[in-house]
Parts: C-alpha cells; structure tokens; sequence
C-alpha cells in the first residue's frame, strides 16, 4: 500500500528529525490553555451559565494572544527558518472578516434596541421603543438574562479560540495532542452519562437538579448531548482511521486504533442510551456515510482494498453500541420504545408549535430580525394564535402555569431561529461561513485524509442537526466543532503528500 500521509519527497530520516524538533514554548503553551478550554466548557453543564461563559472568553483571550506571538519557524527541513508574523495569516483569514462583520451587525442591533424588557413583581413584558427604522434593531434586556451582549460573550469565545488554533497550531504532534485531549475528555463525559442513566442519579453529578429538563451526562438537555457526543464520536473515527491507514504504510504490527474505536464505541453507546432519536438517527447515519466517503476516496487514490476493515469497525460500532445501550438499561424493552416512538407528543407538538411561531415572527422582521438573543422575549407575543396548541400539548398539572407563562427560549430550529434573530442581512453573513467550512473541508477531503474526512461528515451532521433542534446555541457543542475544524484542517496540510510551506496559514515546522 502506498503511504498515504508521509510526503514522498523527505526521506524516513528527515521526517523523523522535523517530527523530533522541540516544540516552540509559545505553542507549547497555547496548546496547554486550549486543552483546558475545550476541556471544561462540557463539564460546566455546556457553558449555559454566565460564570462559565465568562470564563471561556477570558481562557480564549490568553489563547489569542499567545498566538499571535512571533516566533521562529521552520520552513523545510534543511532550508532555514524565519521569523512569522501571525497577524499576517489572520488579516487573510475570510472567516475572521465574515466573524466581524457579523458581531459588528450585533453590536448595531444593541445601539438600536426597537423594544425594551419591562418587568413588574407579577410578570414581565417587552415595551415598543423608537428607533432609527432602516438600522439593524434589537432590544434591551438584563444582562443575566440574555441580551446582545451576553450572545457576544458566547460567540467571542469560539472566534478567538479557533483563530489562536489556526494561527498557533503548526505541528503535526501539537494538534494530534490536542485532537486526542478533545477525544478523551468527551468520552468521560460519555461515560458519566451511562452511569448517570444506569444507577439513576438525580440530577447531574447526583447533586445539581435542574427540573422540567431531560439531562445527559453534565449536560442540561439530552440532546445537546448527543449532539456534543455525535462530534466526539466522529474524531475518534477518524482518528483511528488515521491511526490504521498509518500502521498499513509503514507495516506497523500495532497501532492504537483499536483503542480509539473503543472510546468510539463507548461515545455511540451513551448515544444510544440518552434516548435521542434524532442523535441516535444521526449517529449512525453519519459512521455510515463517512465509511463509504473513506472508502472510496482511499481506493480512487491508492486502489488499497480498505473497505473490509473500515466496513466492520463501523459494523462492530454501531452493534456494541446497541447491544450496551439495551443491556444497561433497567428496562430494555422501555428504552427502545422510547427510542424508536417516544413515550407521549409532547417533543413533537412543541415543535410544531415553536415552528409556527418562529415563522409568524421571521414574517414580521424578515430583513434584520429582531435581534441576537431576542427569541426568547418576542415568543410570547404569539402565544395567544396557537390556543390550541398549548391546550392540547400542556394538558395535566403543570398546565395551567405553562399556560399563563409559556415562553420559547429556543426555537428548536437554529436555521429558523437565526432567521428571525439576524434576518436576511445577517443569515447571509451565517450562511457564508458555513459555506466557508464546507468548502475548506471538501478541498483536503479530496486528498482522503481520514480526519479531515471526519471533519466534514461532523459539519454536515451539526447541521443536519441544527434543522430539528438547536446544538448552535450550547457553547460547548460549538467550543469542540471550533477545535474539531481547524485542527483537523491543519494536520490534513502537515500530512498531505508533498507538504510544503503552508501559504493559508503558519508553516509546518517551528524551533
């Protein structure tokens, strides 16, 4: 088999000595502060508090500003080195403008706020106010609730760390490093869960109760689980393909990949046993589709026969991950019901309902929105067109309070819901970065390297994701696809075939 990752044109010697050269300690160190960033935002209940959030941002700014240290980097092995100036790259970066552009938009919404939120010991409301009409407008609201700027707190966190990812990561080690921390940390999350679930804790850690809420592991919502999960999962495929296809090309006796598609096993079985149908759907469909992406861009490359071994490790994934999900439920036979067809209509009837509302409302400000954040507090509004809806959906003891004070604080669909928040102006700003990353991903899949393979089955499968719920508005979903991108990106170029200096971003080497 032809190797597939090691640029023909070094020598095994040569490679050895550019893979052994010391890291630099600046990377060393934003390698550091970015394992602990993307390491606790899943273990503090996925970032939906005001501490943590706060706490990610200033974690992204040390990151950012380590990367944008210059340094010494090797351009080749045996052609020198110079000094990098990484502000360079970032100027080039169109994600970065695209960013910008939408916080400023953002920041235009806040100075413009055409309604205010308005508060009286019984309820609250949200109070016209005058505005200039052909400006962006928003809203005013406390801080602790949700506002303008508490959506840029959140939002800057991942821009930041993904541009320090970028710009900083530039060798091959460092981003195995960190891709692997991401990989462990998310499957003792998983693992937290089946204990959750199986020894039927009361709350996550078996302390912290949030009631009325359906959590997973230290995760509020189930499905923000299993959407964090679905990530985890595709890394660890992809890094154990890589793993695999590296052992074949240098005729290795071992390598790790049986371990890795352990931990994969271990992330589809709390899938599995979260009862998400949409995350179990997805799942599935996501090894499937990246087992017969690898497959035939591997053969279209080499003519290598890789389709047995992907095929039955995907088979054994999926099969271990059933088997262990029935078996560690107190009742099987409930679980797979609730699985396959829910225990009552509510999920299905909010839904609708949520739909139907974030319609009316992306009707009423289909040009700006109503501002970032701003769902939650214009919701209400439309409940008195829906009578029938709350009736049938909020039947029994809780009713008569869902009734009187039923809000939407999502829409459980983040295209519709960014929709109505940013409008058409700013749903293109949205719609070019995810165009981005598709399209950055689809170059180096081309070159069938199994991470970055990975990388673009996980884009398609959040955003799948995104059209039934709302992964997008969890910053830890957000804070791991923001690690999970480029760092895949970036070992795809150190790893292609003929690797030269990196002209989109920092070269392959550094001292």
């Amino acid at each position: 088999m032809r190797p597939v990752f090691l640029p023909p044109s070094l020598s095994a010697a040569e490679a050895g000595a550019r893979n052994a050269a010391p890291i630099h300690v600046t990377e060393g160190a934003l390698t550091a502060v970015l394992v602990v960033w993307g390491c606790f935002q899943p273990w503090a209940f996925g970032t939906m508090h005001e501490w943590s959030q706060w706490l990610a941002l200033a974690l992204a700014i040390v990151a950012f500003a380590l990367a944008l240290v210059p340094r010494m980097l090797e351009l080749r092995v045996g052609q020198g080195a110079r000094r990098t100036a990484p502000w360079r790259v970032l100027v080039r970066l169109p994600a970065l403008w695209l960013s910008a552009g939408l916080l400023l938009y953002v920041v235009v919404q806040s100075a413009n706020p055409g309604w205010a939120y308005r508060q009286s010991s019984s309820h609250w409301w949200m109070e016209r106010q005058s505005h200039i009409a052909w400006l962006p407008s928003g809203y005013t609201a406390p801080f602790t609730l949700m506002n303008e700027w508490r959506k840029l707190v959140i939002w800057c966190s991942p821009l930041l760390a993904g541009c320090a990812a970028w710009l900083g990561i530039t060798r091959r080690r460092t981003s195995v490093f960190l891709l692997g921390a991401i990989l462990v940390n998310g499957t003792l999350v998983a693992l937290l869960g089946i204990a959750q679930k199986f020894f039927h804790a009361p709350g996550i850690y078996w302390r912290v109760v949030f009631p009325n809420t359906e959590n997973f592991g230290s995760f509020v919502y189930r499905n923000h689980a299993a959407a964090y999960l679905l990530l985890i999962l595709l890394l660890a495929t992809g890094l154990s393909a890589r793993a695999y296809l590296r052992g074949e090309a240098r005729m290795r006796r071992s390598t790790p990949s049986p371990f890795l598609a352990l931990l994969g096993v271990l992330c589809i079985a709390a899938i599995f046993y979260s009862a998400s149908r949409l995350g179990t759907v997805l799942a599935v469909g996501a090894l499937l589709l990246y087992g017969a992406a690898i497959i035939h861009q591997l053969r279209r490359q080499s003519g290598a026969r890789v389709w047995l071994p992907v095929t039955f490790a995907i088979v054994v994934v999926v099969a271990v991950g059933w088997i262990a999900m029935t078996v560690m439920s107190a009742d099987p036979r409930a679980r797979l019901q609730t699985l396959v067809s829910g225990t009552d209509q509510f999920s299905l009837r909010g839904r609708i309902y949520a739909f139907e509302v974030t319609r009316r409302m992306i009707g009423d400000s289909p040009v700006f929105g109503v501002g970032a954040g701003g769902f939650r507090f214009m919701s209400p509004a439309y409940v008195g067109d829906f009578p029938e809806i709350t009736h049938e959906v909020f039947l029994g003891e809780r009713n008569a309070f869902y009734v009187r004070h039923w809000t939407l604080n999502e829409s459980h669909s983040d295209f519709l819901q960014f929709t109505a928040e940013f409008g058409l102006v700013g749903g293109l700003a949205i719609a070019a970065l995810l165009g981005c990353a598709m399209s950055a991903f689809a170059s180096r899949a081309r070159r069938a390297h199994p991470v970055a393979l990975s990388g673009l089955v996980a884009v398609t499968a959040t955003l799948l994701y995104a059209t039934c719920d709302f992964p997008f508005q969890n910053p830890a979903v957000v804070a791991t696809l923001v690690l999970f991108l480029p760092l895949a990106l970036r070992l795809a170029d150190l790893e292609a075939p003929h690797a030269t200096e990196d002209t989109s971003g920092p070269s392959v080497g550094n001292r």
